[in-house]
């Protein structure tokens, strides 16, 4: 078996990994409200982008629909009539989604967070 000299160098050995174990279990710890702030903070800054390319896109549909009348070319007025139509669509619904998801991270961060844990088991 070890002995007497090898058996202490051995626990000294245990009792220092443990002692680092805490250490950076407790730096983790630290860290996580951090880290959960940041989660929160680039939700709110990813949704309010995607919002606002929503709008842009409703806007950009909304000006290209009404100059389809003016067009002679039957090439230019289609599209223009399908952008138009496609970006008011897909912005509607982009601005819904991303809207929702604003309020959530904005008004019930904890649920956001336990969605986005969740995601990234799956």
């Amino acid at each position: 078996m070890l002995n007497s000299d090898n058996q202490q160098k051995l626990n000294d050995s245990l009792s220092s990994l443990l002692d680092w174990a805490k250490s950076a279990g407790d730096f983790v710890a630290g860290q996580v409200p951090l880290v959960a702030q940041e989660i929160i903070h680039f939700g709110i800054a990813s949704y309010a982008f995607f919002c606002v390319l929503a709008v842009v896109g409703i806007v950009y549909g909304l000006w290209a629909l009404p100059k389809v009348a003016k067009q002679t070319d039957p090439y230019i007025e289609l599209l223009l009539e399908t952008s138009g139509l496609a970006s008011v669509m897909f912005g509607v619904v982009a601005l819904l989604r991303c809207g929702y998801m604003l309020l959530m991270v904005t008004f019930a961060p904890r649920l956001y967070l336990i969605e986005y844990l969740s995601n990234l088991v799956k």
